[in-house]
């Protein structure tokens, strides 16, 4: 499609390398730990409130904070955690939650072949132009892919806004995806680790980046090629040109900044410093030629019979998921927004 590998992830805006809640709580934890030094006043009560900041600072499990970890803890407790997951619309050929646009669902023409699994290139170069058309628009848009495997049968399924038509390998849904959480009229109870639903459990992981970026083999192609009882869902949310072109000139801009800054301080640029500038320039000048900027989410859901089938699966998962070179999240405490944000049409981060 381009020669622009994937970038990091810009879900959580950094510092000089640091998460900005982090920095904001460790300078905030130097500040009242140096308010309490120098008035000794509240000498205990400030370093005891320091080492609380600086706790939250600390990373904590499933690539989140201390402090991010306190805030999905809080909101799992908080939240109902029982409701009926049903779309918005009467006609099974469309998808709309409760706070999202309709997207109109087209099912894929197989032809005997595993899609997705890096052979279909033609396939690949049609949602290419697809997004390049999106980008163009006064707004830009989303869209979503979703590889669901019901049994032995498995198909793949593009999410569009209703104006919109898909490439040609594409054709209009006559029915819903009607399957697992794919369906309407579901019961989902979520649970700390996993949802249950009437007939099984499922667990939702997201990706959180990516660790390789070889080009010998697709990315998700170990994944989709497993025998695992797993969906994918991929979604594309398009920048307009003009904030793709300011955001990837500031992203240059602010790359070629810190090298220069780190040299003149006489530092020397690492590696990987040196080949995200290279990746960042290759990405600006293909915006600048019509390509378009996208931001990226990946999901799987993971569907089991019970419990303990889910939990003999997840190994296995693992394995395949770090052989492709992805870091996920397990989502522990956050299986309900997980569930929400991997639907047709929603907004995954």
């Amino acid at each position: 499609m381009t020669d622009a590998r994937l970038g990091e992830s810009d879900a959580n805006g950094r510092w000089g390398g640091v998460r900005r809640h982090q920095a904001i709580l460790v300078a905030s934890a130097l500040a009242v730990a140096g308010e309490g030094v120098v008035t000794k006043h509240w000498l205990l009560p400030s370093l005891a409130g320091a080492t609380v900041l600086a706790g939250l600072a600390a990373p904590g499990p499933d690539g989140l904070t201390m402090a991010q970890w306190a805030g999905v803890s809080a909101s799992f407790f908080i939240r109902r955690r029982t409701r009926v997951l049903r779309s918005e619309t009467g006609d099974p050929t469309q998808w709309r939650g409760a706070n999202d646009p309709a997207f109109a669902l087209w099912r894929l023409q197989h032809r005997g072949r595993l899609d997705l699994s890096g052979a279909d290139v033609h396939l690949a170069e049609s949602l290419s132009v697809t997004l390049d058309a999106i980008s163009q628009g006064p707004h830009g848009g989303h869209l979503s892919l979703h590889v669901t495997r019901a049994e032995d049968d498995r198909q793949t399924w593009l999410a569009l806004p209703p104006t919109m038509t898909a490439p040609a390998t594409f054709a209009r849904a006559t029915d819903s995806m009607g399957h697992g959480v794919m369906a309407t009229d579901v019961a989902v109870l979520e649970r700390w680790r996993y949802l249950r639903l009437a007939q099984s459990v499922v667990q939702v992981w997201r990706v959180l980046d990516v660790r390789t970026s070889a080009t010998s083999r697709p990315l998700l192609e170990r994944v989709l090629r497993a025998p695992l009882p797993i969906d994918c869902t991929v979604h594309f949310e398009v920048l307009d040109a003009n904030h793709a072109k300011q955001r990837t000139a500031r992203a240059a801009h602010a790359q070629e900044s810190d090298g220069a800054v780190a040299r003149k301080a006489g530092y020397r640029q690492s590696a990987r410093a040196q080949a995200r500038l290279r990746n960042v320039a290759v990405r600006e000048v293909l915006v600048a030629e019509g390509a378009a900027l996208v931001h990226v989410a990946i999901f799987f859901v993971v569907r089991a019979a019970s419990r303990e089938d889910l939990r003999a699966i997840t190994p296995r998962v693992e394995g395949a998921l770090a052989q492709s070179g992805l870091r996920a999240q397990h989502g522990a405490g956050r299986q309900g927004p997980f569930l929400d944000w991997q639907l047709p049409g929603a907004r995954g981060w």
